[in-house]
Formats: C-alpha cells, structure tokens, sequence
C-alpha cells in the first residue's frame, strides 16, 4: 500500500517549518474536538474562560512540540495533551 500523506501530516510538517497559517487551519479544524475533550473533563469544576484558556494552551504545545507527532497521529496527540492539560488545571484548582 503506498504512504499516503494526509492533509493533517502536511499541516504538521509546515508547523515544524514555522508556518503559522497551518497551525491557525489546525486550530480552526481541531478547535471544537479539544474544547469538548476539555469541557468533558472540567465541566462543572472550572469555568468556560478557564477551558478555553486550557484549549489555547494545547494549540500552543503543538507549536512548540510539533516535531513530536507522528505521522497521521495529530488527533490522538491533541487529545493526549489536551487531556493531560485538563486534569492538570482540576488538580491546581483543588490546591
């Protein structure tokens, strides 16, 4: 079977080259898939503004991390971070 590159492993590639268009179409594509990630983890224990500051901060790990997601694995990376950032702001928030 050949490799198929995705539109999702181009926009990555261009994200580790620094281009900052293609991380804006991954957070216009990704956005509403995190926010619900997050908000199904935080719901009634943060507020809206505090969920969408944890959704800023999972597109700004794929900028600076970007080199780390494999190829046609974005999704689950988003996921993954954006998990893990969303426990993190509940354990912080009980201290």
């Amino acid at each position: 079977m050949p490799n198929v590159k995705t539109i999702d492993d181009g926009l990555v590639e261009a994200v580790q080259s620094g281009d900052q268009a293609a991380l804006g179409h991954i957070i216009e594509r990704y956005t509403a898939y995190v926010g619900t990630i997050i908000w199904n983890i935080v719901r009634d224990k943060l507020s809206r503004a505090d969920a969408e500051e944890i959704i800023s901060d999972v597109f700004c790990a794929l900028w600076y991390n970007a080199g780390r997601v494999r190829e046609g694995k974005l999704k689950s990376y988003l996921s993954a971070i954006a998990r893990r950032r969303a426990l993190n702001a509940l354990r912080s928030a009980k201290q």
